[in-house]
C-alpha cells in the first residue's frame, strides 16, 4: 500500500487544501467557488454535491491572477 503525499495529490477538498496550504482562508475559497465562473470552470471538479479542487489548476489560476494585475 502506497501513501500519497500532498504534492502528489491531484484533488483536495477545500478543508484539505486550507489545512495544507492555508494562505487563502476557507471562506475565500468558497467565495471563489460560488461567485467566480472562471475559477469554478478551471479549478473546481464536482462529484455530486462535493467540490474538489484540482491542485495544479489552482496553482496555475493563482499565477494567472498575478500576471493580470
Amino acid at each position: 500500500m502506497s501513501v500519497i503525499t500532498e504534492t502528489e495529490q491531484k484533488y483536495m477538498s477545500v478543508k484539505q487544501w486550507v489545512a495544507t496550504h492555508g494562505y487563502i482562508p476557507e471562506g475565500g475559497i468558497r467565495h471563489l467557488i460560488f461567485s467566480n465562473p472562471s475559477f469554478n470552470q478551471k479549478v473546481v471538479k464536482r462529484i455530486g454535491k462535493k467540490c474538489l479542487l484540482d491542485t495544479k489548476a489552482l496553482e496555475i489560476w493563482i499565477e494567472e491572477q498575478n500576471n493580470n494585475q
